[in-house]
């Protein structure tokens, strides 16, 4: 076998062509597939412009060359492909490579970062919150916790209005963690430099490492390896102590603000290990109910209803999770583990293994995941190999791009804003990578 029969196909109608098929060799890859799409294309049409495109075979990016690509699909799937069928070849426009927009140096590990439409929170090891606009330009800092800051989430002010609660439009609204074993909600006015603790939140007993916020409420996970609820709802006129960053704080001086305590709205138990990352499934249970998916060092994924307070799942792996994230356009899972996979969940799957898919390439612990928030394929991760890599779920066999530039573990990665990759190391530095597909 020599040679295939090839019939290209697109979804996208600007740059497709007739539906005939063309003779290419087995040795034949990505390179030769594009000069011969783009020369049809171009006999097509005389003003048409060179592109790179990616090629699917089977719903798989095709990264090597045909007669590898389909002895791997043969091995994994077990169809077998023969020189007198006709294959199917999918081509969609090639993602943009990430473009290096802004590094930052902080004082110390940059452990979590969150980003909006215009802005982006980080926290580091020092207790420092920082707020940075979204071209990097450093608005404050905020000596927020007594001990390293674990995880950062901005909260959307106006699911707030359902309750009650009133913000204005340049108010940044978010929720910190921390080894101090508090949880703070702050609000940050962008016109005056005013920070207000609007509550500090308390009932954990080890560090807490993760949170997630969803409407009105967040939860939270902890080395105690209990899981809690929390409300964000009490009136903003409650916090009448105010700080000015800018003329009142400077680094390490710790602040004396007392804000009103708040206690869980709800406790729950069941990993025998540390709570490394949670996520909601607010969109997950077709009847409304709301579901929340954690990760452990006891090496479980458990979903559970927080309604009823009961666990629904619990899905094992071999190796303790460190980060998990869910997408809301795939509504599938992704983890990062200490054995350096990451692996892609659907818990909707009732056939076979919920584990539809492993990506193995970094060469450390997995320390950050998250998905695109505006395509159902990619995500990024970043990893303790110093190492922040842009992936497409299609294909297992090596990311689409590295991101390089730290110089230390890889702490924190987020895609929250579709048109920045932000990342976050032990090396002080916070990256912003800019995605040029949706500049």
């Amino acid at each position: 076998m020599s040679s295939f029969q090839v019939k290209f196909v697109t979804k996208d109608e600007k740059c497709a062509i007739p539906a005939i098929p063309y003779a290419v060799n087995v040795a034949t890859g990505g390179k030769e597939l594009n000069a011969l799409l783009n020369a049809v294309l171009e006999e097509n049409n005389e003003e048409w412009e060179q592109r790179e495109f990616d090629f699917l075979i089977c719903d798989k990016l095709l990264r090597t060359s045909l007669e590898e690509h389909l002895k791997e699909l043969t091995e994994s799937s077990g169809k077998s492909f023969t020189g007198e069928q006709e294959l199917i070849v999918e081509y969609v426009e090639k993602h943009s490579t990430p473009e290096a927009f802004n590094s930052l140096l902080n004082d110390d590990w940059v452990s979590c970062v969150h980003t909006n439409d215009t802005h982006i929170i980080n926290g580091c090891y020092d207790g420092v919150i920082n707020i940075w606009d979204i071209s990097g330009q450093h608005l404050t800092k905020i000596p927020a916790h007594a001990a390293p800051v674990k995880d950062i989430r901005f909260v959307d002010g106006s699911k707030l209005k359902d309750v009650g609660l009133s913000f204005s439009n340049n108010e940044l609204l978010f929720v910190s963690a921390s080894h101090d074993e508090n949880c703070i909600f702050w609000k940050f006015n962008c016109e005056t430099n005013e920070v207000d603790y609007l509550s500090v939140f308390k009932g954990h007993e080890r560090s807490v490492d993760c949170v997630d916020v969803y409407n009105d409420v967040f939860a939270t996970g902890s080395f105690d390896n209990m899981i809690k609820i929390w409300s964000l709802i009490q009136k903003s006129e409650d916090s009448d102590e105010k700080i000015n960053v800018k003329k009142k704080q400077k680094l390490g001086e710790s602040s004396k603000v007392e804000s009103k305590t708040r206690t869980p709205l709800l406790t729950i138990g069941g990993h025998s290990e540390a709570v490394t990352d949670l996520v909601w499934l607010n969109d997950f249970n077709s009847s409304g109910a709301v579901d929340l998916a954690t990760c452990s060092m006891d090496n479980t994924i458990r979903l559970w209803d927080i309604e009823l307070a009961e666990e629904k799942s619990n899905l094992k792996g071999s190796k303790a999770f460190l980060s998990i994230d869910y997408s809301r356009v795939n509504h599938c899972l992704i983890t990062g583990s200490c054995d350096r996979h990451i692996r892609l969940w659907d818990p909707r799957s009732e056939e076979g293994t919920l584990v539809k898919a492993a990506f193995t390439n970094h060469t450390g612990w997995v320390s950050s995941v998250c998905w695109s928030t505006t395509n159902e394929h990619l995500f990024i991760s970043g990893s303790y190999d110093n190492c922040v890599k842009l992936w497409d779920r299609r294909s297992q066999v090596a990311p689409l791009f590295d991101l390089t530039g730290h110089n230390d573990k890889v702490l924190a990665v987020d895609w929250s804003n579709p048109k920045f990759v932000i990342s976050g190391a032990s090396d002080n530095y916070m990256k912003i990578y800019q995605n040029k597909d949706h500049a």
